[in-house]
């Protein structure tokens, strides 16, 4: 931390003891939040106004939409009220249309010098590269930051930057400036932090990215939910951390919450999640004997490997690895989260239960999926894979089946929901396992648990688990197996389209990549 906290007039009361930790991190990055009413727009806002008395300054605060930025209460509504006097004198301007104060700044000599600045903005319907690119800010503050998606905040990390004196433009050996002692602008901008910061409540689209960016995790030792990301420090803070708000009628007014809202609003629960696709309590799961899985306690059943009818993959290729183009390009133009590639090895057993065995995950291009895949492949030796074989992922599944893959086309429709059916149903039977323990369950866990079938949400991994699920109810069916669809579905008849075919190898054996792991080297 900081040696010292600095504060402007424009601040016009004295910080909490957490908003004090908070505009003291020296990080570039950090978030502060939890419960509602533990001050969070206030540490957002006193950061930004903490360096407004140095010439040339740029600070940005956001919401996600300009109707949220206007709401009574709101962060536009509170930096009117702490800067009015300001305004009245003349000495702070305030631009309407651009929902931006000015703040004069001097020099030693009491010389006007460039005007500090605080913008208000929103990401609306755009999204941050779209509206943000060109801009340069030393402070950016996300207010509510699961409302917006990973790509709009991480994005302006590229737009925060800061000038060095224009005298003294020295650099060491490293290429870092060399700030002169003796020059007054050289010691502002030395002393002048790049800031990230971040505020909000669980709950909301972004829950999953800001809960993992953070690592925010249950402390057993601490009672709480805490941050152990080192370099990403999270504050929690609740309602009674807030001397300026009325807590017991605000407290009373949480109390008329749904159970899931009230835990997250009034305790700063980021393990609670409103209406999950996903029960945690169905949840089943198996832990290692040998190299058996017993299902369930000590005494469970115990299922070794060569009680499996057999072990198959679900492939489902990230929406940048299906069009081409990076990450950053496809989402410019959208307000959905990063995907992820993800194959998902599976067990099925006598009873038609479904053990998760393994998961990858990663963002890569075409050529680095397929090095992948071949990878899991050999690790697992699979009967078959699935691949979506009916839009954008397409050529992945070409690939796969003209290398002699044998892989088996999925064909999709568009709504999430209807798709993850057979998996709700069969989760919900306790027919799916996953590991007590495995480097990849919590990611699963993470998603799986939360996805709400928002089509902005990340839902990579769940759609491995719908593909896996959909494709043992053939068999479950053609075996007699007492099995139940959703009477309430719409699109109950289209999840039959995808009937078992198989292209390419069909055998069990592996044909390609067995003894030359590196065969995707070559041109496709």
């Amino acid at each position: 931390m900081f040696s010292e906290l600095k504060l402007t007039d424009y601040i016009p009361h004295k910080p909490t003891p957490k908003q004090r930790a908070f505009l003291m991190l020296p990080s570039r990055e950090a978030f502060f939040g939890g419960a509602a009413g533990g001050g969070k727009s206030d540490a957002l806002l006193m950061g930004a106004l903490q360096y407004c008395d140095i010439p040339g300054y740029s600070s940005l605060v956001l919401r996600k939409t300009l109707s949220e930025l206007k709401l009574p209460g709101g962060l536009l509504e509170r930096a009117t009220e702490w800067l009015a006097p300001f305004i009245e004198e003349k000495l702070v301007r305030y631009v309407p249309g651009e929902h931006t104060y000015y703040f004069p700044t001097h020099n030693r000599a009491g010389e006007t010098t460039s005007p500090a600045k605080l913008t208000f903005g929103y990401i609306g319907e755009s999204n941050a590269f779209t509206r943000y690119q060109g801009s340069e800010w030393q402070y950016v503050g996300f207010d509510e930051a699961t409302h917006f998606t990973e790509y709009d905040y991480t994005y302006l990390f590229s737009r925060l930057r800061k000038n060095v004196c224009k005298k003294h433009a020295d650099r060491d050996e490293e290429g870092d400036p060399i700030y002169r002692s003796d020059c007054e602008v050289c010691q502002q901008q030395k002393h002048l932090p790049l800031r990230i910061r971040a505020a909000s409540n669980p709950g909301g689209l972004g829950h999953r990215w800001v809960k993992e960016r953070f690592r925010i995790e249950w402390s057993e030792p601490h009672s709480q939910w805490t941050g152990t990301y080192p370099g990403r420090p999270f504050i929690p803070a609740f309602l009674t951390d807030n001397p300026y708000l009325d807590q017991k009628n605000y407290s009373i007014g949480l109390e008329e919450l749904e159970e899931i809202t009230r835990k997250q609003l009034k305790q700063g629960d980021w393990g609670a999640s409103a209406g999950s696709r996903f029960k945690i309590s169905d949840l089943r799961e198996y832990t290692y004997s040998g190299s058996s899985y017993r299902l369930g306690g000590p005494k469970g059943r115990l299922v070794s490997p060569a009680d499996f009818l057999r072990v198959f993959q679900t492939l489902d290729p990230a929406s940048s690895t299906k069009e081409g183009p990076a990450d950053d390009v496809i989402y410019q133009n959208t307000d959905r989260d990063f995907s992820w590639s993800v194959v998902s090895t599976w067990g099925l057993t006598k009873g038609y239960d479904l053990l998760w065995l393994d998961m990858w995950r990663d963002r890569v291009e075409i050529p680095d999926l397929l090095i992948e895949v071949a990878k899991q492949y050999n690790k697992w030796r699979p009967e078959y894979i699935t691949c979506e074989a009916n839009g954008p992922g397409r050529p992945v599944y070409q690939v796969l089946a003209r290398k002699g893959y044998t892989v088996k086309p999925v064909v999709k429709i568009t709504d999430k929901i209807a798709n993850s059916t057979e998996a709700q149903l069969r989760m919900r039977q306790g027919r799916i396992y996953l590991p007590f323990e495995a480097h990849w369950v919590k990611s699963v866990r993470d998603e799986i648990f939360s996805w709400v079938g928002h089509p902005h949400e990340t839902d990579d991994i769940v759609d491995t688990l719908s593909d896996a699920a959909r494709e043992v109810s053939w068999d479950a069916m053609d075996h007699g197996e007492d099995h139940q669809v959703d009477p309430f579905s719409p699109h109950q008849d289209l999840q039959m389209i995808d009937a078992p075919m198989v292209i390419g190898n069909t055998g069990t054996s592996l044909r390609m990549g067995e003894s030359n792991p590196d065969w995707f080297t070559g041109s496709y």
